[in-house]
């Protein structure tokens, strides 16, 4: 009898204990979604064709009116291809949304690459359109060629895969090994498992996507003495270059406290609620730059305008040629000022 009172206390003592611990450790996330999965997907799909149809009228008017025949247009053609890479995982998101479910691993990891890809490659092009536009008439002839301009692009883009091949290779997604729950409203970019990597990659990813383009802006603001025909370029490409800083700025903030969270001591269930709501919404407003660039190029670009308004029903095309230094990079008018240079 008195054995059996002992493991009845013993047995009360035991359970009291592990469900305490149990209980401390697990934290309600069901509040931590900004979206509901029909509002993700609905949004995946506005924004894939916002920006589907800001890119390819872009890409139109690059290699129909202006020509790949200048520099600055290679790289902003590689920029809008960029924009492309950041795009085509939507559609992919919205579907599983609508389903109910998430994506298979293979899948997830490749879209997540293609979208690290497109946002490391743009950040790349957007520095070498903000030093070609700053330095046009310091540069040497050779690296104001087309072809010097697609030799460049040609390694932007490797050197985006490459800085993008850890992301693909240390891939884990979240879920178990048959179902992955990777989603637009989950975090991406930063796959990895272990604390150590995921520390790393958001170092590399804070590293290239803000720091490197923002001290190249500033160095470029600083040291700049403009010129009257190359202004308005150049304050195309710093806006373009600003409003990619501004927009991308709150997601990789976000993800950098997530990642080190431990030593911010932002620890705890609302810490963690806070971090994941905080990283859906930067996440939104990080996919809504892919659309911008077009109307910067509408703008403060009047020959481009111009097209855009030959293109558009009812935009009231004025019919007005574009001045030579309007017209600065179109097919058919004045080269750069360098070329004019030569002539002479």
């Amino acid at each position: 009898m008195a054995n059996y009172t002992v493991a009845e206390d013993e047995y009360d003592v035991l359970i009291d204990g592990d469900l305490g611990g149990e209980e401390a450790d697990v934290c309600d996330e069901s509040g931590t979604a900004v979206l509901s999965a029909l509002q993700a997907g609905q949004l995946c799909a506005a924004l894939f064709a916002a920006g589907l149809l800001a890119n390819s009228l872009l890409l139109f008017i690059l290699i129909k009116y202006k020509g790949l025949r200048h520099v600055e247009n290679i790289y902003f053609l590689n920029v809008a291809l960029s924009n492309l890479c950041l795009l085509l995982p939507l559609p992919f998101w919205a579907a599983a949304a609508w389903r109910g479910g998430g994506l298979g691993r293979p899948v997830c990891g490749v879209l997540l690459a293609l979208q690290s890809l497109g946002l490391h490659g743009e950040a790349l092009f957007t520095v070498l359109l903000t030093v070609h536009a700053s330095q046009v008439r310091g540069l040497s002839a050779g690296l104001r060629t087309a072809t010097c301009g697609i030799a460049l692009a040609l390694l932007a883009w490797l050197t985006a895969f490459l800085v993008t091949l850890p992301e693909l290779v240390f891939y884990k997604p979240p879920g178990d090994e048959q179902v992955s729950l990777c989603s637009f409203s989950s975090p991406g970019f930063l796959p990895a498992e272990e604390t150590s990597w995921a520390r790393v990659l958001t170092l590399k990813m804070n590293a290239v996507v803000l720091l490197f383009p923002l001290v190249v802006l500033l160095g470029v603001c600083l040291g700049r003495r403009s010129r009257q025909e190359q202004r308005e370029r150049f304050q195309l490409v710093c806006a373009m270059a600003v409003v990619f800083l501004l927009m991308w700025a709150p997601y990789n903030t976000v993800l950098f406290l997530s990642a080190f969270k431990e030593c911010f001591s932002l620890r705890g269930c609302k810490s963690d609620s806070q971090l994941d709501s905080g990283l859906q919404v930067a996440k939104l407003i990080a996919t809504a730059h892919c659309w911008a660039n077009l109307p910067l190029c509408a703008l403060l670009d009047p020959a481009f305008r111009g097209h855009l308004c030959g293109l558009l029903p009812g935009c009231g095309h004025s019919g007005r040629q574009p001045s030579g230094r309007e017209s600065l990079g179109d097919r058919g008018t004045p080269r750069d000022s360098q070329d004019l240079a030569t002539r002479l």
